[in-house]
């Protein structure tokens, strides 16, 4: 038996529906489909697990990225929401993204910034489910993809 999903609808972009799926304890993947062609598009995969496996900042510590889309804009903020150390409080961090004409990739629009606004008011809000986060695919502590 299927996993249980909450209605495809357009929540992204105009005509995209972003999709926010778990891959096991702290892991979590996100994808990206034209509910106008049907295609579906790797876009997102930069700020999905990899392999299954938790994300991680380049020193180390675990994080759970949040999106947040809404259904009329091509913008995607990023929050990377990043675990405490020995050595460093938690803290979260955030970037902007913009979905390419072709839809194919995001592109950042901003730098990586410390601190993370207010939840907005979205159509979709992709909550953390558990403390990991990614480095290596536009993560936290990438300056750019």
């Amino acid at each position: 038996m299927g996993k249980e999903v909450a209605p495809v609808r357009i929540n992204f972009a105009g005509r995209y529906y972003m999709g926010l799926h778990s891959c096991g304890t702290q892991c979590r993947y996100f994808t990206l489909s034209d509910l106008s062609t049907g295609q579906d598009s790797n876009a997102f995969d930069m700020f999905s697990a990899a392999d299954g496996k938790r994300a991680t900042t380049r020193d180390g510590r675990s994080y759970v990225t949040e999106l947040v889309v809404h259904p009329n804009s091509t913008m995607v903020i990023a929050r990377y929401h990043i675990d405490s150390s020995a050595a460093r409080p938690s803290e979260c961090r955030e970037r902007v993204f913009v979905l390419a004409d072709d839809g194919m990739q995001v592109n950042p629009i901003t730098a990586t910034v410390e601190g993370c606004e207010q939840p907005l008011d979205t159509e979709i809000s992709a909550l953390p489910i558990s403390s990991e986060f990614e480095s290596k695919r536009g993560g936290p502590s990438v300056s750019s993809r």
